[in-house]
């Protein structure tokens, strides 16, 4: 996954799991200033660090849908820094 530069977007911003994965999530922040991503049904927040790569792991255990969002104001479309984990 990406925060890609200058977009204020998440890449993919749609992941489908099964339910029961064991998911590790590497996001590479491409931008020259932090963002961040919040999964608030995991009750998670983790700073991505500019021009790093973040992993984050976590297990699917629940269907549905679980959004995630850009925690840290990173600019005039970070609102739009949204996404969704499908968990089938």
């Amino acid at each position: 996954m990406r925060a890609q530069a200058g977009k204020w977007t998440f890449d993919p911003k749609t992941i489908e799991l099964n339910r029961g994965d064991h998911v590790i999530l590497k996001i590479y922040n491409e931008d020259e200033y932090d963002h961040g991503i919040a999964i608030e049904a995991l009750a998670l927040n983790k700073r991505l660090p500019a021009k790093t790569e973040t992993v984050i792991e976590f297990d699917a255990e629940k269907e549905g849908r679980m959004p995630f969002y850009c925690s840290i104001p990173c600019g005039e479309g970070h609102f739009y820094m949204t996404g969704v984990f499908i968990v089938q």
